[in-house]
């Protein structure tokens, strides 16, 4: 199970995200969850963070897989600080 922690763009340079009071929805698998991800960055939705199966994965984490699975595109930006 991945859990997939998001919120609005305003919130993507707060540096203490608290995950605590973020939204969240969870997901069978990573694919899948990146997959989420990249279709909420296309609405202008951020992804804080991925956790799931013993990893944690932050923006800069989320972008990278999201251009090595050749999903690369403007939306793929609005994670990287």
């Amino acid at each position: 199970m991945f859990k997939v922690y998001f919120g609005p763009p305003v919130a993507r340079h707060s540096r203490s995200i608290n995950m605590s009071n973020r939204s969240s929805i969870d997901f069978a698998d990573l694919p899948d969850a990146l997959l989420w991800a990249y279709e909420a960055a296309k609405l202008g939705t951020v992804t804080h963070r991925v956790e799931g199966g013993g990893k944690a994965l932050d923006r800069g984490e989320i972008a990278a897989c999201l251009s090595a699975l050749a999903l690369g595109d403007s939306a793929v930006a609005s994670y990287e600080e």
